[in-house]
């Protein structure tokens, strides 16, 4: 912000505070990027009258200009008008503006990064809780995962191994097992790199790890889902996928959404 003259006339110019105030409002209202001026004219009675305007860039990079409301002019005197004289009261007006905006995006960032790293937290709960839990299809009688099946017998649930065949194919099976465990681990890493990264990287280059971790969870998350709900189950009549198989696809979302977050902060905080 810059505090310019433009002209110099004969009078005293005794800027009120309230001046400051509206005129800082105003440039920070309709400008990106603006400057102060003391621009000194005539009115018809051909008397000094000068004022404060306001130049400045608009987000549509426009360049315009602001005058002032007739309260918003400055008293004039009889002495020399000094242009000095306005420059610490705007100064001051304009710091105190620019420490309120700075507590401000403080604040509206450390509610965003709360919000992120709680997003990240559920994903990985979410893809834990997919990779372990024992229900990825479900009959009435039987309980299936990506590692062993449970069998009703006799009101009890009883351990088996997953069957072999064409139906269960191994290779197909042991790739939705890696991918499981490779979209915990990497979604795992990103949470802790996330931290790291607040205290040890520049801005411009923080996020982007995690970012990427995040993208890996979510691309292996996804290649397991699919697998699993393209090569497993397709001729059986007599069940449903269970909850672990639909928080697999809630969490591939999230991952996603995550790592698309991760990519944004990091341009918002170049």
């Amino acid at each position: 912000m810059i505090l310019t003259r433009q002209g110099r006339k004969r009078g005293r110019v005794s800027l009120r505070p309230e001046t400051c105030g509206q005129t800082g409002r105003v440039a920070r209202t309709n400008f990106q990027f603006f400057s102060f001026a003391l621009d000194a004219a005539t009115d018809i009675r051909n008397q000094a009258q000068p004022a404060i305007c306001v130049r400045g860039i608009t987000a549509e990079f426009d360049t315009r200009e602001n005058l002032p409301t007739s309260a918003d002019k400055p008293d004039i005197g009889s002495e020399d008008s000094e242009f000095e004289s306005i420059l610490p009261r705007v100064q001051e007006e304009l710091h105190l503006q620019r420490q309120t905006a700075d507590s401000q995006h403080t604040v509206t960032m450390l509610i965003l990064l709360a919000a992120i790293f709680a997003l990240h937290i559920l994903g990985v709960i979410l893809l834990l809780v997919a990779t372990i839990d024992n229900a990825w299809w479900m009959t009435d009688t039987i309980s299936t995962d990506v590692w062993a099946r449970w069998i009703l017998e006799n009101g009890k649930w009883n351990y088996t191994d997953l069957p072999t065949g064409s139906h269960y194919p191994q290779d197909y099976l042991q790739a939705v097992q890696a991918s499981s465990v490779l979209a915990c681990i990497f979604s795992i890493l990103g949470i802790f790199v996330f931290v790291a990264q607040l205290f040890t990287l520049d801005k411009g280059k923080r996020f982007t790890i995690s970012g990427i971790f995040q993208l890996l969870a979510c691309l292996c998350i996804m290649i397991a889902a699919s697998i699993y709900t393209d090569r497993f189950h397709i001729d059986e009549k007599d069940g449903w996928y269970g909850h672990c198989f639909i928080l697999a696809w809630i969490a591939f979302a999230l991952t996603f959404i995550s790592s698309i977050v991760y990519f944004v902060l990091r341009k918002k905080t170049a």
